[in-house]
């Protein structure tokens, strides 16, 4: 493992053998890591100043992100720093929207008002627009603004890779083929709770409302939206889906866990072979969380399958 801070003039700083980390690559919530190494000399200074951390993992790019603290440690078994960050998703999480209210906006409008300006340079994006009205409320982070654009769009979802390039065109990382030998721990989970079964949409300075219905929801969730006066019906019932869909992550997920480093990553696609709780087919990473403690490393991998 190889690792490198910036700071924010450009200057570039190798840091010291890692004893320790943690990498979580999401695509429901920001990518983070953590880092533990020696305290040598000379590095606090350089870790007062970071900005930007990278690591590398067999001469390929595992980790590109934002430092957010460091501590400095020191106790009987010696001094060490830790080093804590988040993935470039931090400057779309971090910076709030002004209000705003597009009719039909296209992909491009996003991109130069709500994307670029906030430091995200690399962009892999397809042209897009999002029909109708299209609003935005104040203090609504601009990484909600680009996951509704999306989602109302295109019906895709965001993502960054481990490169730290936002993704905007719907494609999927890489197709990894795990076998039973492979795998060191596995565990299928589902919940029904949370999961909504009904949304109820309504847009009372018109006197017009909507319900959407859930047909694979096994319990009783329902939730009620009010919407502004101007709010069309296809977005009224566009809404309802949404919220539907968003109560649907993560209810239906595969857990394995693979002694070796950075098995998979967030955006790969998975295909799962001879499986010993009868589970097979192909899956899509939703979470890839890499550890090392020094003996030994794994990954743990969230998948969820393919619609």
């Amino acid at each position: 493992m190889e690792a490198y801070i910036t700071d924010k003039w450009g200057g570039k700083s190798a840091l010291p053998l890692l004893l320790e980390w943690e990498f979580i690559h999401s695509l429901d919530s920001c990518d983070g890591f953590t880092v533990k190494m020696p305290l040598v000399s000379g590095l606090a200074p350089k870790l007062e100043r970071a900005l930007v951390f990278d690591a590398y993992h067999d001469g390929k790019t595992v980790f590109r992100g934002l430092v957010d603290e460091y501590e400095l440690i020191a106790d009987e078994k010696g001094a060490f720093a830790l080093l804590t960050g988040r993935g470039y998703g931090a400057l779309l999480l971090d910076n709030e929207a002004e209000s705003a209210e597009y009719w039909s906006p296209a992909m491009q409008q996003i991109l130069d008002n709500h994307i670029y300006p906030f430091g995200i340079g690399r962009v892999k994006y397809k042209n897009m627009e999002c029909s109708g009205r299209f609003p935005v409320s104040s203090g609504q982070s601009q990484w909600k603004v680009l996951r509704d654009f999306c989602y109302f769009a295109a019906g895709i979802e965001p993502w960054f890779d481990r490169e730290g390039q936002l993704i905007l065109d719907g494609s999927a990382g890489e197709k990894i083929r795990f076998q039973q030998g492979a795998i060191s721990a596995q565990c299928c989970r589902e919940k029904h709770y949370g999961v909504f079964s009904q949304v109820l949409v309504k847009n009372t300075a018109a006197g017009v409302s909507t319900l959407v219905e859930n047909p694979n929801a096994l319990g009783l969730c329902r939730r009620v939206v009010t919407m502004p006066r101007y709010t069309q019906y296809d977005s009224m019932r566009h809404t309802g889906e949404y919220q539907i869909h968003q109560s649907e992550k993560g209810s239906k997920t595969m857990l394995i866990t693979l002694p070796i480093a950075f098995a998979a990553f967030a955006g790969d696609r998975v295909e799962l072979v001879d499986s010993p709780l009868g589970i097979s087919g192909n899956f899509t990473v939703r979470e890839s969380r890499c550890v090392a403690t020094g003996k030994a490393a794994y990954t743990r991998l969230e998948l969820v399958r393919e619609e």
